[in-house]
Order: C-alpha cells, then sequence, then structure tokens
C-alpha cells in the first residue's frame, strides 16, 4: 500500500509512540513483539484506509478520536461528581437503619434549638462542609454530635456513590479499606463489589457498612471500606 508523506509521518508516530509503551510497561519475547507489531501496522494501516475514505487526513480522523474521548470523560466525571444527590425523602428511607443505632437522637424529636432531628440529621449528611457542619452543630447536647454526622454522611455517600455508578452502567464498585474499618469490613480492602446487589442491601435496610461496634461507654462505629467507582473490566485484567 502506497503512503502518502503525511500518511507515512502517522504510522511513524503511531509506531513510536507503541514502541514507547512497550519499552516501558512491556517485556515482550522476539516473537510476541512481532506479532504486537504487525497488529499495530495492520490497524494503522485499516486507519488510514478509513480516513482515505472520510476524505480526511489520519491525524484529523485521531483528533476526533481523542475529542470524542475527552468528552465522554467529562460526561463521566460530572456524573461521579453531580449524577445524584440524596433527597430527604430519599434519606428518610434510611431511617429504620438509623433507628437501630443507639447512639442516634430521637428521630421523631427537636434539637435543642427546635429544628426537627431527622433535618438536622438530613443536612449533617450533606456532602457540602457548610450544610454538614451546620446539622452537625445542630445536634449538640442531644447526641454524639461527631460520631453521628459521620455516621449519617458515610451512609449518604456510600448510596450516591452506588447510584451514580449505575448511571455510568457499571457492574462494580472497588472496595478499599481504612484504618477505622474494623477486621471483618478490612477483609473487603482491594475487592469489586457488584452496584445492583449493594443497592438492594441499602434499600431493604440491610446496610452492611456504616455499622455500630459494640461498646458500652461510647459511640462506636465502622464506616465500612470506602466505595470508589470501578469501571468496567472490558479486558479481563482484574485479579
Amino acid at each position: 500500500m502506497h503512503l502518502t508523506p503525511e500518511e507515512e509521518r502517522y504510522k511513524q508516530k503511531v509506531w513510536t509512540e507503541i514502541n514507547g509503551l512497550v519499552g516501558a510497561y512491556l517485556t515482550l519475547t522476539e516473537p510476541d513483539y512481532k506479532r504486537l507489531m504487525d497488529k499495530v501496522e495492520a490497524e494503522t494501516l485499516a486507519q488510514i484506509v478509513q480516513a482515505r475514505q472520510a476524505g480526511r487526513s489520519p491525524f484529523q480522523m485521531e483528533q476526533d478520536r481523542v475529542d470524542a474521548a475527552n468528552r465522554m470523560i467529562a460526561q463521566e466525571r460530572d456524573i461521579e461528581l453531580n449524577g445524584y444527590h440524596m433527597s430527604a425523602p430519599d434519606f428518610n428511607r434510611f431511617l429504620p437503619t438509623l433507628s437501630a443505632v443507639s447512639f442516634m437522637p430521637d428521630l421523631a424529636g427537636l434539637t435543642l434549638g427546635g429544628m426537627p432531628t431527622n433535618d438536622a440529621l438530613f443536612m449533617a449528611s450533606s456532602p457540602d462542609y457548610r450544610f454538614a457542619n451546620e446539622g452537625s452543630n445542630a445536634l449538640i447536647g442531644v447526641c454524639d454530635n461527631v460520631a453521628v454526622g459521620g455516621f449519617v454522611r458515610t451512609l449518604r455517600r456510600n448510596y450516591e456513590v452506588l447510584w451514580r455508578s449505575r448511571m455510568l452502567k457499571n457492574h462494580d464498585v472497588h472496595a478499599v479499606s481504612s484504618r477505622h474499618a474494623c477486621p471483618t469490613c478490612s477483609k473487603l480492602d482491594g475487592s469489586y463489589i457488584p452496584i445492583e446487589g449493594m443497592l438492594r442491601l441499602y434499600e431493604l435496610n440491610m446496610v452492611p457498612f456504616p455499622h455500630e461496634l459494640p461498646s458500652e461507654d461510647e459511640a462506636a462505629w465502622c464506616p465500612g471500606p470506602t466505595l470508589l467507582f470501578a469501571p468496567n473490566d472490558v479486558f479481563g485484567l482484574r485479579s
């Protein structure tokens, strides 16, 4: 296949990039290296043919792919940050879970300032520090506001991460343990947990974490592992 000077530059660019990646991240035998580069050449030529058919240069086609990928990344990042925010009615679905925690205040009561306790708890669960701090401060005098605030924030964050992961069409979340996790929850470190099953547990008020810990004289609880977004394992690389 005869290449124009521009197409030849494109081919060399691809080869240089792949060779750089191979040298930095892969150790290949000579036969494996040859098979890889034969595949790279075939796919590069296919891209050149596609560009010719579209009446564009291969560099323009590559930039189109980069632009599309960047738009997708921006959309995914927006979902990760803003895709789902827990509403007050959604928070209320977890009242059975909260009422089972011994150090929670009376959920039907009032704070010392006269605010409904449940409203203060919802504010304390906010990812916005200002609102969370206001809700936590309102709970002073009626409970251990630090423990209660931490518990409801963790519960809300987990539920929001699970919902946003569903919106991203991910199958799992990645569990990463923290130094505050109990021995049982620490065993989940590094694991991938199915989203749909976890959402079902939360919505049935069978919340696995955060959870209360046995204690006679203080409000003790375990946050469980931190749940992180986990893109689907398309290439089967997870161990």
